[in-house]
């Protein structure tokens, strides 16, 4: 048995391995009796049949050793934590055979987090000083889902302390505990838009488990080095890694297709492969929402309604996802729902189109509707990038800033972009802008005192930005040479073809 899952460890993680995976837990089930050096081999072995999808058996098979007698004392939170995936909706129950309480306790932790009782999770952990006392599992699921949750809340301060403090704590935690912690960092600083940082976490994570001979673990690893290159603007290294997946089946099996498949979704959709993107997306959906994974569903749900963006089935995408985020909300997915909900009736035109255009080029290209929600790196890098559909600004990288409570002002910045590289007129900028007749006299000088206060406000966010809105000679223009985006809902002219505001 120790050499059969020693190699079903080593991979390939795919259905062959689930089912040999599956054939040794049925056996162990029909023998005899269960021995303690085989619970004690499943207990190391947890983490490979939740990644092959096989958690009702290998329950099944530790509620037979429990009652058998077994003397092994993972084996309780080994059957506990295999019942957060199998049985998700009655495991608050079944947590009352753990041994300690402390145990029991990190695992309501894990399953409200699981639920998208985020808020419900963050309190029962802080209760328990978020478990950073320990440092294997369950307890450090409970620190590294807590920290997450409270990121998901919108505390990224709180979930950094969360982390800080048990890496303090465990200096010499077992590889398995610390690349899980590393991995739970990149989850966070990902949320805060920190792409290099996501990265760097994953590598270090990447080089831990194959130093210590994490397979199954190193498997996780490769789908989050995957989402991180693509957010970092690696789209090729993101495609080779999704291409050393075996072929998906016809449903996600195990934790690890589904996670699998989240990525899959992604890199499909920065690819414009809608087909790919929605089988990808209705895998993942089904597996969480079966599994009671409210948290990646809505990441699923999400991924389908930007898969069907016009298309005639982007109504019902988009509801389902609505009635996903009413059920669990996080801030980022009700910050995408309002995003989604805004573009109203233009999500399921299909002569509507997200655009990026290149002011200082005069350019247009299509950016799909992912970019609404994570700018291109090319874009976010540009001088100046307005996303004018979310009322966002980036300026050389740095962002996403809001004007808040200067309309006027942004919106003589969304007019001069739109102007192109011949500018406005004092003139037609006031009427553009404020409507009406220019008059010199009575209006000159508001049209300056709002250009002084773009430029300042500019200038504030990224020095010498300043500089980028020129008045020449009666004519306001973005300034020659600067790489000015933005992306904005266009319309095709069915006769002419050629993309309109």
């Amino acid at each position: 048995m120790a050499t059969n899952l020693r190699q079903l460890a080593r991979g390939p993680l795919d259905g062959r391995a689930a089912k040999r995976a599956l054939a040794l837990l049925r056996g162990l089930a029909a023998g005899a009796s269960i021995t303690a050096t085989e619970a004690a081999l499943l207990a190391e072995h947890a983490a490979l049949f939740s990644a092959l999808g096989v958690d009702a058996e290998i329950l099944g098979v530790a509620r037979r050793a429990l009652e058998e007698g077994v003397n092994e004392p993972r084996l309780a939170t080994l059957a506990a934590t295999h019942a957060l995936v199998a049985t998700p909706g009655g495991v608050e129950l079944r947590l009352r055979s753990v041994a300690g309480e402390s145990e029991a306790d990190a695992l309501r932790v894990v399953s409200a987090v699981m639920r998208g009782q985020l808020a419900r999770a963050a309190s029962m952990a802080k209760k328990r000083r978020y478990f950073t006392e320990f440092a294997e599992a369950p307890h450090v699921y409970a620190t590294a889902y807590a920290s997450w949750a409270c990121a998901l809340l919108d505390r990224s301060a709180e979930a950094v302390t969360i982390v800080a403090t048990w890496e303090r704590r465990h200096p010499d935690a077992s590889p398995r505990a610390r690349q899980f912690m590393l991995r739970v960092r990149g989850w966070i600083v990902g949320l805060g838009g920190d792409d290099a940082g996501e990265l760097a976490l994953a590598e270090e994570a990447a080089l831990l488990c194959d130093e210590a001979g994490l397979h199954v673990e190193r498997a996780f690893v490769d789908v989050e080095l995957g989402f991180a290159s693509l957010r970092g603007g690696d789209e090729q290294r993101a495609l080779n890694i999704v291409s050393s997946f075996p072929r998906p089946g016809a449903s996600a099996e195990g934790l690890l297709d589904a996670y699998r498949d989240l990525l899959r979704l992604e890199v499909a959709l920065h690819r414009g492969e809608q087909s790919v993107a929605r089988d990808a997306a209705m895998r993942a959906g089904v597996y969480y929402e079966r599994t009671g994974n409210a948290v990646l569903a809505c990441d699923a749900l999400f991924g389908a309604c930007l898969a069907e963006a016009w298309s005639h089935q982007a109504d019902n995408a988009l509801s389902a996802y609505r009635r996903a985020v009413h059920r669990s909300p996080t801030a980022g997915h009700q910050a995408k729902l309002r995003v989604l909900d805004g573009l109203g009736a233009a999500l399921f035109d299909a002569d509507a189109r997200l655009h990026a255009s290149r002011v200082s080029t005069s350019a247009s290209a299509p950016a799909y509707a992912v970019h609404l929600f994570r700018p291109a790196l090319e874009a976010r890098h540009a001088d100046l990038y307005l996303d004018d559909i979310r009322k966002q600004v980036w300026l050389s990288g740095r962002g996403p800033f809001r004007f808040g409570e200067h309309p006027v002002v942004e919106l003589t910045l969304v007019t001069l972009l739109a102007a192109g590289a011949d500018g406005l007129s004092v003139g037609d900028l006031f009427t553009a802008v404020w409507g009406g007749e220019f008059h010199p006299v009575r209006h000159e000088n508001k049209v300056h005192v709002t250009l002084h206060r773009l430029r300042h406000w500019l200038g504030s966010r990224r020095p010498g930005a300043e500089e980028f809105v020129v008045l020449s000679s009666g004519r306001v223009r973005i300034a020659g040479g600067v790489d000015a985006r933005v992306l904005r809902l266009v319309r095709r002219d069915a006769t002419s073809g050629v993309a309109a505001t």
